[in-house]
């Protein structure tokens, strides 16, 4: 979280700040500000981020291993809140 952070407020389209994007929606329903960029279809950026290097099947797997993790993230810091 703190790496896309960072790379959010740089203005920075890594895999990272892309994950930040996708959950600013749902920080900013518990009250947290998120400072930085908010990169537009971040999901879909993503994918093609990871497909870069690593075509679709590597990228298909990694995309839901990281989705996975960001729900997972996102479900205990509610848990934290709420």
């Amino acid at each position: 979280m703190a790496e896309g952070l960072r790379g959010s407020q740089a203005g920075e389209r890594t895999a990272e700040s892309l994950l930040v994007s996708m959950l600013v929606p749902r920080l900013e329903r518990l009250g947290i500000e998120v400072p930085g960029e908010r990169f537009r279809e971040p999901e879909h950026s993503l994918y093609r981020l990871l497909r870069e290097p690593h075509g679709d099947d590597t990228a298909y797997s990694r995309y839901n291993a990281l989705l996975g993790r960001l729900e997972s993230f996102a479900n205990a810091l509610e848990c934290e809140i709420l």
